[in-house]
């Protein structure tokens, strides 16, 4: 049987066929890019439109498709959905082609490169991050404010030359992890049992293929 026909696109970022180019740019004039492709996705870490704030977002060809660079060695993410959203699948295609960072004013302790996936985003400062950390491992954190609790890891090492499959599975207290189609760890927490979720790096990265779903039951639900 094929599981995903029970599946829904709940979010989705799908870069076939945009533009190489600059995207969401909030001074940007012509938001038509954005309204195409980054529909019902929000670029949170931006301050107001009259700081001029550089989105360090492009896209790019990368291995013959397009994908979504992020240039700089500071901290961006792309979040979508709902706050009480509580059971999905989340996944997406990352290269990370830094092992460090830099401090900035939302982590002014940062120093190891993370490039993944925002789970049960509460809002910036509150959610997990299952992510690749420096060049060094594979890691799913809860984070609160200043502090990072780590909850699972797997030292594996880190291919900067290489999209790895993130993909995270939430299903009430219980968040399964997959790297390329593998299990990685599973990570047990009850602290946020619903929200949004989206798309998170403080280096040089390279995203495509960004996806979530939900069962039909599981929609039905909301």
């Amino acid at each position: 049987m094929d599981t995903n026909s029970s599946k829904k696109v709940i979010a989705e970022i799908d870069l076939t066929g945009c533009p190489v180019g600059n995207v969401l740019e909030p001074t940007d004039p012509d938001h038509s890019i954005e309204e195409k492709f980054f529909n019902g996705w929000t670029n949170a870490l931006t301050a107001p439109v009259n700081w001029k704030m550089l989105s360090y977002y492009r896209v790019i060809k990368d291995e013959n498709r397009e994908v979504l660079e992020h240039t700089n060695k500071t901290d961006r993410c792309l979040v979508s959905g709902e706050p009480l959203w509580g059971d999905y699948e989340f996944e997406a295609h990352i290269r990370q082609l830094n092992a460090f960072t830099k401090p900035n004013m939302d982590d002014p302790h940062a120093t190891f490169a993370r490039s993944g996936l925002m789970l049960r985003y509460q809002d910036l400062r509150r959610y997990y991050l299952f992510c690749m950390e420096d060049f060094a491992r594979f890691v799913i954190y809860r984070r609160e404010d200043e502090a990072w609790t780590m909850l699972a890891d797997l030292n594996n090492g880190i291919d900067r030359k290489h999209y790895y499959h993130l993909k995270a599975i939430c299903e009430g207290e219980r968040i399964t992890c997959f790297v390329d189609g593998e299990q990685v760890f599973v990570a047990y927490d009850e602290k946020f049992p619903t929200g949004k979720l989206g798309v998170r790096t403080n280096t040089r990265s390279r995203m495509h293929t960004i996806r979530a779903t939900k069962t039909e039951t599981g929609q039905a639900a909301f």
